[in-house]
């Protein structure tokens, strides 16, 4: 398969990246209040990998093309923001991924729902949002209800 930059991927390479989500990886979901989007809030789908070793994780970013690799206190991330490429790299990934499938299913129906249309879109994408936060390890120390907060917002502007 090619990537959005054109460039071949194996399924070696898949198949080790895959390892690397299951194991070191987190598959976010944040729902942020923006003033600039059409229902005041903006959800998203973020993959972050994190290692101590720097080169693995650039050498993961150059073979896809996609992501950034950040400093990260003592360790590294590489980081995928932009949407198209989030839902490339699930997609790419998925048959070889063993832990997080789940989180990556939700968030590949959580993709499905882009762009957002209406308000009941963004009531399901903030649902589907807490539905992969719960399966998030950190995330449950930390509890978000982005559905109770999109909800509370619609309620005091209509």
């Amino acid at each position: 398969m090619v990537n959005t930059v054109g460039r071949n991927v194996s399924a070696a390479i898949k198949s080790y990246t895959a390892g690397f989500l299951d194991a070191d990886g987190a598959i976010m979901a944040p729902v942020e209040h923006s003033r600039d989007s059409k229902f005041q809030f903006r959800p998203r789908l973020v993959i972050r990998i994190t290692q101590g070793n720097r080169e693995i994780l650039d050498s993961l970013a150059e073979d896809f093309g996609i992501g950034q690799v950040v400093r990260n206190m003592a360790c590294y991330d590489w980081i995928i923001r932009d949407q198209s490429h989030v839902k490339w790299l699930l997609e790419s990934l998925l048959p070889y991924i063993r832990v997080k499938r789940r989180q990556a299913t939700v968030g590949l129906q959580i993709l499905s729902l882009f762009p957002i249309s209406s308000k009941q879109d963004l009531l399901k994408v903030a649902s589907l949002a807490d539905t992969l936060s719960s399966y998030n390890v950190r995330s449950k120390l930390q509890r978000h209800s982005y559905a109770l907060k999109v909800q509370e917002s619609f309620s005091r502007n209509d």
